[in-house]
């Protein structure tokens, strides 16, 4: 996604996880077991300020971060708290020169990486809050595409969980939306994982939505919008291979 639809995304995904927190904070969140929704609205915007501030050059903030978080409202108004903090994102995501950079848990990474990053944190964080309080709306086609891309050539090799890779026998994944092109195929071996686009012969092939194979390839409840071809049982190892 280009830099504008980034904070397009962050700026209305963000509005609608805190228009969650507005309606029902207490609901609980399935794919965050023992937090409601305002914790996840904490979180993410824990998430934000942290990006903010490092993108401003904090000296004080790790490469991690951990258990830092911003003052809590002293008000009580979470989602009031929330959107101040995603303005101040969306600012230094917008006006910061492109160069700038900071060290962190994903390398050395420029402004453009952390447009992508914050937008898809806060669309599946979005979906997981509205879930809680009734029927979410699916993450945009493009949006969930990139979402997918980004997970499989990117984040996958840094959480892939290689403890529990290492006892599988050798097996392949078609990960292919009917909404959204391309498609990717994950081969997984004791020696870990490796991802390229294309629908290439696999042990399974998955198909859906884009919205629905991204809520899935991050462990969200949304196997009901999917078709399994060939082993499925090969699929319902993607939960060990993810460590999230």
């Amino acid at each position: 996604m280009d830099p504008e639809r980034c904070l397009e995304v962050v700026r209305t995904e963000s509005s609608l996880l805190a228009e969650a927190g507005r309606r029902l904070p207490a609901a609980q969140v399935a794919a965050c077991p023992g937090w409601d929704v305002q914790a996840l609205v904490g979180h993410v915007g824990a998430v934000q300020a942290w990006v903010t501030a490092k993108l401003h050059g904090d000296p004080t903030l790790g490469r991690f971060r951990g258990d830092w978080t911003p003052p809590p409202p002293t008000d009580g108004d979470w989602p009031g708290w929330f959107g101040a903090i995603t303005g101040r994102l969306v600012d230094a995501l917008a006006t910061l020169p492109a160069a700038t950079s900071f060290d962190s848990w994903a390398g050395d990474q420029p402004v453009s990486f952390w447009q992508r990053r914050m937008a898809q944190e806060v669309s599946v964080h979005r979906w997981d809050g509205e879930a809680a309080i009734g029927a979410p709306s699916p993450i945009a086609v493009d949006v969930a595409a990139d979402g997918i891309d980004e997970l499989l050539s990117w984040i996958l090799a840094k959480q892939v969980d290689r403890r529990a890779v290492a006892t599988m026998a050798p097996w392949s994944m078609t990960i292919d939306p009917v909404d959204a092109a391309p498609s990717w195929r994950v081969q997984v071996e004791p020696a870990g994982v490796s991802v390229a686009e294309g629908a290439a012969a696999s042990d399974v092939v998955v198909q859906g939505s884009a919205s629905d194979l991204l809520l899935w390839c991050w462990n969200r409840p949304t196997q009901a919008g999917l078709t399994f071809e060939g082993d499925g049982g090969k699929a319902e190892q993607w939960n060990d291979v993810l460590h999230v």
